[in-house]
């Protein structure tokens, strides 16, 4: 007979990893919200810069932002799989014992910062036009 108990190593293990990557999703989101510059609201600790006087500096910040924003959607969408992935194997008999909130804080913090960054992008589309 197969026991469908998961493992507490093995649990533990994706749970925590839903749980800091959550976390990191949504504290990249709130960086790559605060170092865009030029927004007509909020706060804007970076201010305004002319590529071509200071190209270095406009790439370095460019590659940064992009690079938040990559992080922020990338860690968002591996967290909210693996809470994917896991409560699967809860419904078809997988018996886990402890950690079923971390999953879900997990989740719950990768969703907001998608929902974040999207949001932010079409205030920002909004208040250009």
């Amino acid at each position: 007979m197969i026991n469908n108990r998961v493992h507490k190593d093995k649990h533990d293990k994706t749970s925590i990893e839903s749980l800091v990557l959550g976390i990191l999703a949504l504290l990249s989101s709130i960086a790559f919200f605060l170092l865009i510059p030029r927004k007509p609201f909020g706060i804007n600790i970076i201010q305004p810069i002319d590529a071509l006087e200071e190209f270095s500096k406009f790439t370095f910040f460019l590659f940064l932002i992009l690079l938040l924003c990559v992080i922020a959607i990338g860690s968002s969408i591996v967290a909210i799989i693996f809470v994917i992935k896991d409560f699967r194997g809860i419904f078809r008999g997988a018996y886990i014992s402890s950690g079923k909130n971390i999953y879900l804080v997990g989740a719950v913090l990768g969703a907001l910062s998608i929902i974040f960054i999207i949001g932010f992008f079409i205030v920002l589309l909004a208040y250009s036009q």
